[in-house]
């Protein structure tokens, strides 16, 4: 069954709002065309009333691109940003990245896969540029997959990040974070053919510059897709990402799985090419 691997760049790398989707060709250990990629646009909202201030909606797209280098090496590059149809009306670039790729290092029986990302980040984001001063950054992400049925696909990706900023106190005087660690755990679960869900758990530390440990956060999502024979998607799903931003970015929040304020529902089409 074609199962689909879905936001893994939504917290792991770029801290947008809504569910990205690498899709299956993102995270195979197979022979690839030279080009391939995948694309999105999606539509977002936080469970307030639409008529309230407190409701926050935006339109958001990414696109990801793969140049096979040889076998399963590729370099990998990936773009993303969200327009604010509330709150202000701004377009908001989300941090990019280039990395290399190889999701084929070590394979047994067709059921345990480890593969592996390393990632040279692009502070597009105001957060990153304006905020903290951030020019540059590098991620070291393995990536174990188990196929625990034909239909079920289990992943299990830890981030270890290191950060780069021109000042080591963000433009609010509060400390950077120079280094960081992450662990996504995902279920890929094919119903049908066509059908899939996803429900995905992130647990994220980081440390300031001079080792200060700062409080851990976490973000879970869930998915629900359809896809065609075409490489289109359509896909309706929900995440706290933006409470775990808002938390990142300094805002007295309180963390939970769902919040009116802060968790998000968004429908998606994706495009694989």
């Amino acid at each position: 069954m074609r199962l689909f691997i879905a936001a893994f760049l939504m917290i792991v790398s770029v801290g947008v709002a809504h569910a990205q989707s690498t899709l299956t060709q993102n995270l195979t250990a197979k022979k690839i065309p030279q080009f391939s990629g995948n694309t999105g646009i999606g539509y977002n909202s936080n469970f307030s009333r639409q008529d309230t201030t407190d409701s926050e909606q935006s339109i958001s797209g990414d696109f990801t691109l793969n140049y096979r280098v040889s076998g399963a090496n590729l370099i990998r590059g990936y773009f993303g940003g969200t327009k604010e149809i509330t709150q202000g009306q701004e377009w908001l670039p989300a941090d990019g990245f280039v990395a290399w790729v190889n999701n084929g290092f070590w394979g047994k029986h067709g059921r345990v896969t480890i593969g592996q990302q390393v990632r040279v980040h692009a502070p597009f984001s105001k957060e990153s540029r304006l905020r903290d001063t951030k020019y540059t950054g590098v991620s070291l992400i393995p990536v174990f997959q188990v196929s625990v049925t034909p239909a079920v696909l289990f992943i299990y990706q830890p981030n270890a990040s290191k950060n780069f900023h021109t000042y080591k106190e963000n433009k609010l005087g509060n400390l950077n974070a120079e280094y960081g660690f992450s662990h996504t755990a995902a279920v890929a679960w094919s119903i049908t053919d066509q059908v899939y869900f996803q429900p995905t758990y992130i647990y994220r530390n980081s440390w300031s510059y001079g080792g200060t440990r700062r409080d851990p956060s976490y973000a879970v999502s869930g998915e629900l897709g359809y896809s065609f024979s075409n490489g289109l998607t359509i896909a309706a799903g929900w995440t706290n990402e933006e409470a775990m931003r808002r938390f990142e970015n300094g805002t007295d929040t309180d963390l939970q799985a769902f919040d009116n304020n802060t968790s998000t529902f968004y429908t998606s089409l994706y495009w694989v090419f």
